[in-house]
């Protein structure tokens, strides 16, 4: 799985600043090891969103237990240093873990805002196009197939509220159930209106369709919640395709974008 450009600048950013530290600093070497295990909660939440700061978080508080318990005499301030690490090591995984969500379309949109939509920060449906294009590329020169899932909310289950009432729904789905309702390796953009694209790199298409009809169910239950009725998620329209095998519909897909 590769490292966006966001992660490697945060996680070279905050090693870099760990070196520093050791460098300048007088340390024993139980909070050298303290420090250096800064980098994982920061890059399991980076890399693999929540789960994996939570995962990262725990192995990292377990190593440092076992650091502290071996490394540092004074029994009172191994807990001190400890419990320290533990607050240390949790902040960074929440943070992390956000991150993953959100930093890499606050990257995409310093670099083009015509990449991001403004109205869900998620990406726009040229930048989708862009990334159609770069994962070919890649199936090409190394067998990486992927999928896509189109997610649509009928036009009608929109339609009563006003503009700001229908644009806070859209937003909310984008943001709220979308977004960090995919991996960190998965991409996802708004089309138009209620209608959504994402991206699952290395996934088959029963996978794809796994979570999109995930995203389809959590979707209708916050509209329903709304008063906003979806007769059961079926007015709530879902879509998976896989390369190669549907090329000629991803392809018309990506021209449609362009």
């Amino acid at each position: 799985m590769k490292y966006s450009q966001f992660e490697i600048l945060a996680v070279a950013g905050v090693a870099l600043a760990v070196l520093v530290t050791v460098i300048v600093s007088d340390l024993p070497a139980s909070e050298i090891i303290g420090q250096v295990l800064i980098l994982l909660p920061l890059i399991g939440g980076l890399h693999f969103g929540r789960k994996g700061a939570a995962i990262s978080f725990l192995s990292a508080v377990l190593a440092y237990g076992v650091v502290s318990l071996t490394m540092v005499k004074d029994s009172s301030a191994a807990l001190q240093l400890f419990v320290l690490y533990t607050v240390i090591y949790g902040i960074l995984a929440l943070v992390a873990g956000e991150l993953n969500i959100r930093g890499k379309y606050i990257v995409v949109r310093f670099k083009n805002r015509g990449f991001v939509d403004q109205l869900t920060s998620l990406y726009s449906g040229c930048y989708m196009a862009q990334l159609i294009g770069k994962h070919v590329d890649e199936f090409d020169h190394r067998g990486s197939r992927f999928s896509l899932g189109i997610i649509n909310i009928d036009e009608d289950v929109l339609s009563p509220l006003k503009k700001p009432a229908r644009n806070k729904r859209i937003k909310d789905i984008g943001n709220s159930i979308i977004k960090p309702g995919i991996r960190g390796s998965d991409e996802a953009g708004r089309l138009e209106g209620g209608k959504f694209l994402i991206m699952f790199p290395r996934t088959k298409k029963a996978g794809a369709l796994t979570a999109m009809n995930r995203i389809r169910v959590k979707a209708g239950r916050y509209l329903e919640g709304q008063g906003l009725p979806t007769d059961d998620h079926q007015r709530i329209d879902i879509q998976t395709y896989e390369w190669p095998g549907d090329m000629e519909d991803i392809d018309k897909i990506s021209d449609e974008l362009s």
